[in-house]
């Protein structure tokens, strides 16, 4: 049985759509609102402490982001920022040895794990803002989709494509040289994060067979978030506070109670903590 507690109290700003007026969980940063179309995406990452913002509480949603900044930013969703950490020396980038140093554990972890090319074999282009179309191969690439976009449209025409059709773009209108903004990156990587994988479900030498692991048809059930973070998922409603029930507060804080009403992965009823179930968590 997965840990539903984990996933509401660590990452309560995931899984909440609220119908009740009280605020669940304000913005992080003091620019992104509450109703921005990015701030669940921003407030979700920064809960799992993907992303960051500055040091005056900002995290500056319409600035440009670049190459380095991403793929940083995609190791962290991978949960291997400490694999970083003790990858960081010298890059095959040479630009990236003397203009974004700091990032060099990040993208030779990015090189190993398939999703990050460089301009050419010794450059990098760190310092260039990213854009829509490279955002989505490497996406597609740690989702499982990168051979299928490749061998079906190839750069940047199938990548952006594939993209599409998971939802990894979803909520993001660009074209394929668009230059991305913080925001546009977080809202893609949460819906990365989020996005069933593509997965070899039997392996046999005239080709291996794959499956969306979406969890239905007795599928099996795989996306970056449950895989690296053993989090998943929920809709919940909220059905009661510490401000209508004192009996709700606590030593650790103030409390809610909520009841589900869909998850990813539970969202068939097979299991005795989804759609129905009750608890309580801390906010």
């Amino acid at each position: 049985m997965k840990n539903f507690k984990k996933v509401i109290s660590a990452v309560i700003a995931l899984a909440m759509s609220v119908s009740s007026l009280v605020a669940v969980n304000a913005s992080s940063f003091s620019d992104v609102a509450d109703t921005a179309a990015y701030a669940e995406a921003v407030d979700v990452l920064s809960a799992l402490g993907i992303v960051t913002g500055y040091t005056d509480g900002t995290f500056k949603p319409e600035g440009e982001i670049t190459r380095a900044e991403a793929a940083t930013m995609i190791v962290g969703a991978l949960n291997m920022a400490e694999d970083a950490k003790a990858s960081a020396g010298t890059s095959q980038f040479t630009d990236v040895n003397t203009e974004a140093s700091w990032a060099t554990g990040y993208v030779n972890i990015g090189v190993a794990q398939g999703f990050i090319a460089g301009m050419s074999n010794t450059e990098f282009a760190p310092q260039e803002n990213v854009t829509f179309a490279q955002m989505c191969k490497m996406l597609d690439c740690i989702t499982g989709y990168g051979d299928y976009a490749a061998n079906n449209g190839g750069w940047p025409t199938g990548y952006v494509a594939l993209a599409s059709q998971t939802g990894i773009s979803k909520g993001i209108s660009a074209s394929t040289d668009t230059k991305l903004t913080r925001g546009q990156v977080a809202q893609m990587l949460y819906n990365a994060l989020t996005t069933p994988n593509l997965g070899v479900t039997e392996y046999n030498l005239t080709g291996n067979t794959y499956e969306q692991l979406d969890g239905k048809k007795d599928r099996d059930f795989k996306t970056i978030l449950s895989d690296k973070f053993d989090a998943y998922v929920v809709t919940a409603t909220i059905t009661q506070t510490a401000r209508e029930e004192s009996s709700l507060s606590t030593s650790k804080g103030e409390q809610v109670q909520y009841k589900i009403t869909s998850a990813d992965w539970y969202a068939d009823g097979t299991d005795d903590t989804s759609v129905g179930s009750s608890g309580k968590v801390a906010v």
